[in-house]
């Protein structure tokens, strides 16, 4: 339709303290827990049960209660949505409606129509494949794409996942947060790992000390890290 604005694109970082943009402008959040629903049903990546987001979320309230405050903080998260992109359709990236099991459920779904929705993770995910797929550092060095993939991932962890980030009176969201930690730093640091690996190698000892500095930065307990940084 002539005139019509493009399907919006929500981009989320979450490694590093949390940063949300709307066709490349800041989101901004009125409260915490609007921004953490999001970011949960961005991470999960499926339909979650409206039931359990107002436990997960507001655990210390009655049932109706927890639930009414979900769906004003829904309200909220689509109100941020459209205050960027101001059109329907920037709001319909958050579904609401039945799941597959006949529960009452909220969803983000990308597609043509409604956008799209991108995390700094899908980075990392698709860098550790490629390093899972076989030996990556073959005798000429590493393949241009996976390290190219290597380095777009590490460009994108800026420390912990949802660094410097808590919800003091949702232990269940914080629980969740916490192992989410420990899986994406295992993944950074396969990530850094490699590449710090290939710059030893290649004796490309400055750009190894970078590496290993900017690995010590987001995991400073990391022992392969100063053995790194050490040996370059």
């Amino acid at each position: 339709m002539v005139g019509m604005l493009p399907a919006p694109v929500l981009e989320l970082d979450v490694l590093g303290p949390p940063e949300g943009r709307l066709d490349g402008r800041p989101l901004a959040f009125r409260t915490k827990k609007a921004l953490a629903l999001l970011v949960y049903l961005a991470v999960t990546g499926t339909s979650q049960p409206r039931e359990h987001l107002a436990a997960l979320l507001w655990p210390d309230s009655e049932g109706s209660s927890a639930r009414a405050t979900l769906r004003s903080t829904t309200r909220l998260v689509r109100q941020s949505l459209a205050d960027i992109h101001a059109t329907p359709t920037s709001a319909s990236l958050l579904y609401s409606g039945i799941d597959r099991l006949g529960r009452e459920a909220l969803w983000l779904q990308a597609s043509p129509n409604s956008g799209s929705v991108t995390l700094d993770t899908h980075q990392v995910e698709r860098a550790v494949t490629l390093l899972h797929r076989g030996p990556w550092l073959g005798d000429g060095g590493p393949d241009p794409a996976a390290f190219t993939a290597l380095q777009l991932a590490a460009g994108a962890c800026r420390g912990p996942f949802m660094e410097g980030f808590f919800v003091s009176d949702a232990p269940q969201f914080e629980d969740w947060m916490t192992r989410q930690r420990g899986y994406w730093q295992s993944r950074m640091d396969q990530i850094f790992a490699a590449i710090c690996a290939w710059q030893l190698r290649r004796a490309a000892f400055a750009e190894a000390v970078d590496d290993a500095e900017r690995w010590l930065r987001i995991n400073p307990l990391q022992e392969a890290a100063y053995g790194h940084l050490m040996e370059a």
